[in-house]
């Protein structure tokens, strides 16, 4: 079985990678080609807020992404691929089929059979306005993985949740223990969900 991570931000995922014990697959940045410009939402477009090379947030129209998304999927000859992002792309892939492409959706589902208020964790405050259709949210806050604090604030304010999501796969186990332990509420964790789907596939 062959393996590969499709990565619409131009930064890599590489700490995913070694978690699901794949140090050695390769990373497809999908979009790490297009042109801002060329990628900007008209009027009335949704978007889809990305990490470019330099780690600044770039927004790019969504058929757009969808477009380039589906582009590289159909130059992956690989049998199993992880779509490393939680955006609703509407996708056309034989992969689906069989369960071999694992996107934003697949994850989702786990939430499905929530009962109570969901209350969700973005990477980006652009997000928090935006449409997350695998997802009803009843509170959406925003806290970078890559800041601590901001973080603990969003964990305070999601306390009246009985769960929390941290939508992205940026943020890790020992975040997700410290959102925990602030909250006091249980914590949904992207990466955790990839790894059980994982778990159940030969090797």
């Amino acid at each position: 079985m062959t393996r590969a991570i499709l990565c619409p931000d131009a930064m890599a995922p590489d700490r995913l990678a070694v978690e699901l014990g794949w140090p050695d697959v390769p990373v497809v940045p999908s979009l790490a080609g297009l042109a801002p410009i060329e990628g900007m939402p008209r009027r009335g477009e949704v978007g889809v807020c990305i990490r470019g090379a330099t780690g600044a947030e770039q927004v790019v129209a969504h058929g757009r992404a969808e477009a380039a998304v589906a582009a590289a999927l159909a130059n992956l000859t690989a049998t199993t691929v992880v779509l490393a992002s939680l955006d609703a792309f509407r996708l056309d892939d034989p992969r689906i089929a069989t369960s071999r492409l694992i996107d934003g959706r697949v994850i989702a589902a786990e939430l499905a059979e929530v009962r109570g208020l969901l209350g969700v964790i973005v990477p980006v405050a652009r997000m928090v306005k935006a449409d997350l259709p695998p997802l009803a949210p009843e509170r959406v806050t925003h806290a970078s993985p890559f800041d601590p604090e901001r973080l603990g604030v969003a964990a305070m304010d999601l306390k009246r949740c009985d769960l929390i999501a941290l939508w992205s796969y940026g943020f890790t186990a020992a975040q997700a223990e410290m959102v925990e332990r602030l909250s006091g509420r249980p914590v949904f964790l992207p990466r955790h969900a990839l790894a059980r789907r994982l778990s159940t596939y030969p090797a």
